[in-house]
């Protein structure tokens, strides 16, 4: 899954000593791993795309249509925290970015150095960076943005203050090109955590402050796109910036359209109505059937169903019938079914790709004759009816997340446990998620990374998150496993840091606070016609889109 060459970007930004090292725009869409579709008035927005592949040089007054599969939440970076770093990162890039091989690249900073010691980063802000308002993006700018989610600033609204700069004790700007993180203690990951466009990108102060709610809803960053209308549950529009600081746009604008149904959504791709569509496993078919090549990649990501806050839930405080649901369900087929053999089986919080991913955790193996005999034993047998008892499980309405929930209450139906499957619309799935106390037994989450950051996936599980508005929804804390993953944070030593992060994924999974379901895997298909689509779709920088353009006819 990842090369060396990827470790090799964790490694320059771990190590210590002056390492200068760069970072471009941005992190990929992790919804665009699931299909969407159209509703009618959607259509409003995509009158402007090309059905017809054309011919020739791109065409500098065309308009992508690429897909989305549900609305947005909020285009606030720093309140973010359901997989929109592909949309915020078009307007409001981070200070880094990745490259296709999960190394950093320039953001809006073309580099960086680090102290020995790794308590402190400085970043380089080029000259002449302006917003889409014309405000200066430079050193100030980049520090207000992130001072707003300094301990002392923050608020519960902002999911990722704690992980990215709870360890921050001050930002400084000592001149228009420089910005001085000082940190608390030692960490090698900062620098691949300001390339995440959620938490991390970059907003106009200006704009931020004359209407700090309305932002929400109409963003001002200095991405290569601006922000022209957002009408809800259809689409978000954006025009290109003419003054984009990395060069010219190869297109006029970007339509990124909510479509929530598979069948319309292939139809519309199918048909020219979309430049571009992240596939669900259930669509490959329909594509490949349409002549068309299906691509796919590792994705550092994974889906797994949390016991919420369970130490205080009477059901599933006890370890024996958390392990009993994970021996009662046939992970393989169930993976192999949902996604037709195109995701793996999760084992644990370190996806293979990433570091420390080398030595997979144990989980418990399938045995439902076991399963049976453990809920016995801790006092659930069955009734009259067959039935031990029954439970709530939170899922999105969306494609296969739907599957995966039936696949999961079919499984448990066997050995007599009910799982009543409540799918939601994505904002309120992610409101229940972090809700507390919950009002739900369990929530089927789904997780993955902009770069090759193992800590970055091991902050769902700190005991710092596990606060109220925080990403441990289990509540589950471990000062071992918080001593392992701050250590391997602070060393530069890549083979010591997987050996550590391996270690904190075994801690993690011996108290089962979740059961691993897939390992993520990016799928899509797009138009022929697009311009330098090859090297650049299906990668983590947010800003690639503007790389791309449409054959003029």
């Amino acid at each position: 899954m990842l090369s060396l060459s990827m470790l090799a970007g964790l490694a320059a930004c771990a190590g210590g000593g002056g390492n200068a090292t760069t970072a471009a725009p941005a992190q990929t869409e992790a919804a665009a791993t699931e299909a969407p579709a159209t509703t009618a008035a959607a259509t409003t927005a995509a009158a402007e795309t090309t059905t017809a592949p054309p011919a020739g040089g791109p065409d500098p007054e065309a308009i992508l249509q690429l897909h989305y599969n549900n609305d947005f939440s909020n285009l606030d970076p720093a309140l973010t925290s359901d997989g929109q770093g592909g949309i915020l990162g078009f307007m409001m890039p981070p200070l880094m970015d990745v490259n296709a091989d999960y190394s950093l690249a320039p953001g809006i900073a073309d580099g960086y150095t680090v102290n020995d010691t790794s308590t402190e980063y400085t970043f380089h802000i080029p000259d002449g960076i302006l917003f889409h308002d014309g405000t200066a993006c430079d050193a100030e700018a980049v520090k207000w943005n992130y001072d707003r989610q300094l301990k002392e600033n923050s608020t519960p609204e902002m999911p990722y203050a704690q992980t990215i700069f709870g360890n921050v004790n001050s930002i400084e700007a000592p001149d228009k090109n420089t910005v001085i993180f000082k940190l608390e203690e030692a960490d090698g990951t900062l620098a691949t955590y300001l390339a995440m466009a959620n938490g991390c990108g970059l907003v106009s102060p200006t704009a931020w402050q004359a209407d700090p709610e309305g932002f929400r809803r109409n963003p001002v960053g200095a991405g290569p796109y601006i922000f022209e209308e957002w009408v809800s549950d259809q689409y978000i529009k954006m025009k290109a910036n003419p003054n984009y600081f990395r060069g010219p746009v190869q297109n006029a604008g970007v339509v990124m359209r909510v479509i929530k149904d598979n069948a319309v959504a292939i139809s519309e791709f199918i048909t020219g109505g979309l430049d571009y569509m992240g596939l669900a496993a259930s669509d490959v078919s329909q594509a490949e059937r349409n002549g068309y090549t299906v691509f796919s990649r590792p994705a550092a990501g994974f889906s797994y169903m949390v016991f919420a806050d369970y130490e205080n839930n009477e059901l599933f405080s006890d370890i024996n019938v958390r392990k009993a649901l994970y021996h009662a369900m046939d992970m393989e087929a169930m993976v192999k079914g949902v996604y037709q053999g195109m995701n793996e089986t999760a084992k644990g919080v370190v996806p293979p790709s990433m570091v420390g991913g080398h030595k997979q955790p144990a989980v418990p193996e399938y045995n439902p004759e076991l399963a049976e005999q453990m809920l016995d034993e801790a006092g659930y047998p069955k009734d009259e009816n067959g039935v031990r008892f029954s439970f709530s499980y939170i899922s999105r309405n969306e494609a296969w997340n739907t599957q995966m929930a039936v696949a999961i209450q079919m499984e448990l139906d066997k050995i007599g446990v009910k799982a009543n499957v409540m799918p939601l619309p994505r904002p309120e799935w992610l409101n229940k998620g972090i809700m507390y106390p919950p009002d739900y037994d369990t929530v089927g989450r789904n997780w993955g990374a902009a770069a090759n950051d193992t800590s970055y996936m091991c902050q769902l599980f700190l005991s710092d998150n596990a606060v109220e508005g925080g990403l441990n929804i289990p509540k589950w804390k471990s000062p071992e496993f918080d001593a392992l993953v701050a250590e391997a944070r602070r060393t530069g030593d890549i083979d010591k840091q997987a050996e550590l992060y391996a270690q904190a994924a075994q801690v993690l999974n011996d108290d089962i606070p979740v059961i691993w379901l897939d390992q993520h895997a990016s799928m899509w298909v797009n138009q022929s016609y697009l311009i330098d689509k090859d090297s650049n779709i299906g990668w983590n920088g947010v800003n690639y889109w503007w790389k791309i353009g449409k054959e003029k006819q």
